[in-house]
């Protein structure tokens, strides 16, 4: 199927993904104004099809340009209705980097180099002591002991919890080497995407050890971000998450993608009793970005210096 790239309203986006199969919050009309409104230098633009649109970001950065479906290669790809074996005819001769995902598994992009992923999925839809039943012996124990001396836990609730949030946040991405959003991405979530979608906590313990934030999407729950100051805060954080999406109603729990490659995040995920589904997504980046990446960690590093 050939696709055209243009602009689009997101009523006239609405009716497409009022036909889709596949729905998420990450492909809610609002969650992409969240992305334009917050991301500077960022444009929102749809790849147009029949039947069938592939909405995202283009980034420029000086001469280059880049397509990404939203968001950030996770939960993006084709929205409306189309064939099992839908392939996109586009060229993307233009860009310097593009990634479209496909988490169903349901097109292929020629040109374009495929890469998997693993989304960890848990049923919850039977309770929690069911769920519990799953974890593994050692993920169990640590949730008992922990019971013992539990964390504080505050929702998120105002401006100024947002701000301790994002402290925090900052600090742990900045660590792990992970991308940080601005302070304005998580307050237009908030602002912005439906009543009840979003759910933030702190977790203290003389002072804030870790945080999580869940967003809520038809009958599954993602844990789109969790950080933590201790070690063991992590297990406690997953297992808060997974208690507060029972208890919203959720059939399902999603802790989020992860690469074949990183196996220790795989094993700490697996001893949730999580399911791995595969995803995909279609990749390539030029030379010159590789560069110009390069060229822009290599000057953070030196700032910081």
């Amino acid at each position: 199927m050939r696709f055209t790239l243009g602009e689009m309203s997101l009523d006239e986006y609405q009716r497409y993904l009022e036909i889709s199969n596949y729905k998420c919050i990450f492909r809610h009309p609002q969650f992409l104004r969240v992305w334009v409104d917050s991301i500077p230098g960022t444009s929102l633009r749809f790849l147009i099809g029949d039947s069938v649109v592939i909405p995202g970001v283009i980034f420029k950065r000086g001469p280059l340009k880049a397509f990404y479906s939203l968001p950030y290669q996770t939960f993006g790809g084709p929205v409306g209705r189309f064939k099992n074996d839908l392939q996109v005819e586009f060229d993307f001769s233009n860009f310097s980097e593009v990634a479209i995902d496909d988490p169903e598994r349901k097109m292929t992009i020629p040109h374009l180099y495929p890469i998997e992923s693993y989304e960890a999925v848990l049923d919850i839809s039977d309770g929690y002591d069911r769920v519990f039943s799953r974890y593994s012996p050692s993920r169990r124990n640590l949730v008992r002991r922990l019971k013992r001396d539990p964390p504080e836990i505050k929702p998120v609730e105002n401006e100024k919890d947002i701000e301790i949030f994002y402290q925090m946040y900052r600090t742990f991405s900045r660590s792990k080497n992970i991308h940080v959003f601005s302070l304005k991405f998580f307050k237009n979530l908030l602002n912005y995407l439906p009543e009840n979608t979003v759910q933030i906590f702190i977790v203290s313990r003389d002072g804030p050890v870790g945080y999580v934030l869940n967003l809520k999407s038809y009958n599954k729950v993602y844990g789109l971000l969790l950080g933590w100051r201790e070690k063991d805060i992590s297990t406690f954080l997953v297992d808060l998450s997974i208690k507060k999406a029972i208890e919203r109603g959720s059939k399902e729990f999603s802790l989020g993608l992860t690469s074949p490659r990183m196996k220790g995040v795989l094993e700490f995920k697996k001893s949730f009793g999580v399911n791995f589904k595969p995803v995909r997504t279609y990749w390539k980046r030029t030379f010159y970005h590789n560069l110009a990446r390069d060229l822009k960690t290599g000057i953070k590093k030196w700032l910081r210096f």
